[in-house]
């Protein structure tokens, strides 16, 4: 939320492209354009009914963390999203979100590990949590951005991490 205007803001990036959408005064803005959208659900399983630009589509999305698979027209998009601070906090730590990469998962910056979610050998699905670490006063949790089997956990709770520290090691 931006301070004193009452707007709450969220970043949407599907693929390479990062949209900003933010509600304020009952009015749903994209990238700063004012935009009519009404959403119907039509169940309970994230099928809902999407009218924007005079079109109506039929659309469904599930949810796992910050991760939404939507699926529009017979296409299926993986968008993540992010509230305002959580953006700033990742940009202030000079990080994109924790990920496997090259089969290990690092610390995106310095702070405290609160939990370990995991242990040796488990399989864990995309968007999995794996480690929550307090950094700047915030508890945050550490998923997994792919589907693995878990090698080595590095940390244990109560250790202090350093940014880019392995805290758990995935199988090839």
């Amino acid at each position: 939320m931006r301070e004193g205007d009452g707007r709450k803001t969220w970043f949407a990036e599907i693929g390479s492209e990062t949209y900003e959408i933010s509600l304020a005064d009952g009015r749903i803005f994209l990238n700063g354009q004012a935009v009519e959208v009404q959403l119907q659900t039509l169940g309970t399983r994230g099928e809902a009914l999407l009218r924007t630009e005079g079109r109506s589509r039929e659309v469904f999305a599930t949810r796992k963390k910050r991760l939404w698979t939507i699926e529009v027209g017979g296409r299926t998009h993986t968008v993540r999203v992010q509230d305002e601070r959580s953006r700033q906090i990742e940009r202030l730590a000079g990080t994109g979100p924790s990920v496997i990469r090259e089969n290990i998962l690092r610390a995106p910056m310095p702070g405290l590990i609160v939990r370990v979610e995991v242990e040796n050998g488990q399989a864990v699905l995309e968007g999995a949590p794996l480690v929550v670490m307090e950094a700047m006063k915030m508890e945050n949790e550490l998923t997994a951005e792919v589907a693995g089997t878990v090698a080595a956990i590095e940390v244990r709770e109560g250790a202090r991490v350093n940014k880019n520290d392995v805290l758990v090691r995935f199988e090839s």
